[in-house]
């Protein structure tokens, strides 16, 4: 039996392409429906009642015809604007990192709630003045424990063994951390601190409070942000296109 035809839901902005003249088609990160694609006609025309509500990243409740090629929504609330981040460069370009990462690990029409709630959740810490460094590379160890991937941090991705908190070496195709007698021997495994482990560990149990806590040391956060983006660039066989952007944001700070 077919679906209804129409239908409201509530829905983070990933994505948002620019057709004709006024038209925009959105993508959509939805609890229910998983991701969403459909058209906004006339969300670029001034005045338009729904445009303001379908900027990126932005919290909405849409109402959604459906189409035969392609959805088409008529309505559009803002559950929250997340205008902080159209305010900070840098937290925009974050945001854009983790909208990125969403929409290449969701899938259409599949169902994840657990997906859609830590999307709402980060965004919102990052828009409302939280840590958005940190913040993201927290989300990606939790996406990528929900898709299955979940980086070996408490024992050698190669031999087994536990792991202690000592230097050892990162290896994407072993999973994440492999030992100090296993890293030299393993082909294009790179060194990781032993803080960086201890960092990865605390983010990896989402304890933020403890993580937030630690000295800010700019050399400790990008290696435990190289790790992250390793293991998604691994598990994705691509890098992020968001990545090079904020890395040029940074550049300018």
């Amino acid at each position: 039996m077919a679906g209804p035809r129409y239908f409201r839901t509530d829905g983070i902005v990933l994505r948002r392409v620019d057709v004709g003249e006024a038209d925009a088609i959105v993508t959509l990160l939805t609890p229910f429906h998983g991701k969403l694609r459909a058209l906004a006609r006339g969300a670029r025309r001034p005045g338009s009642r729904g445009g303001g509500h379908l900027d990126l990243f932005t919290h909405v409740t849409v109402q959604v015809a459906r189409g035969r090629n392609l959805d088409k929504i008529s309505q559009a609330d803002t559950l929250a604007a997340h205008a902080g981040l159209r305010t900070d460069l840098l937290r925009y370009s974050v945001a854009c990192a983790i909208g990125e990462t969403a929409d290449r690990f969701s899938q259409e029409a599949h169902e994840d709630h657990e997906l859609y709630d830590s999307v709402v959740r980060t965004l919102g810490a990052v828009a409302d003045g939280g840590d958005p460094e940190l913040e993201m590379v927290a989300f990606g160890l939790r996406l990528l424990d929900h898709s299955g991937y979940r980086p070996h941090l408490a024992a050698c991705g190669r031999c087994g063994d536990e792991l202690t908190r000592v230097d050892s070496f990162h290896s994407p195709a072993h999973g994440g951390v492999i030992c100090p007698r296993c890293g030299p021997v393993v082909p294009g495994a790179r060194p990781l601190s032993a803080n960086a482990l201890a960092m990865l560990r605390l983010l990896q149990s989402d304890d933020l409070a403890t993580a937030r806590r630690v000295r800010r040391d700019a050399e400790l956060r990008r290696e435990v942000e190289a790790f992250v983006r390793a293991q998604t660039a691994h598990v994705l066989e691509r890098d992020l296109a968001s990545l090079a952007f904020l890395q040029r944001v940074r550049q300018l700070s």
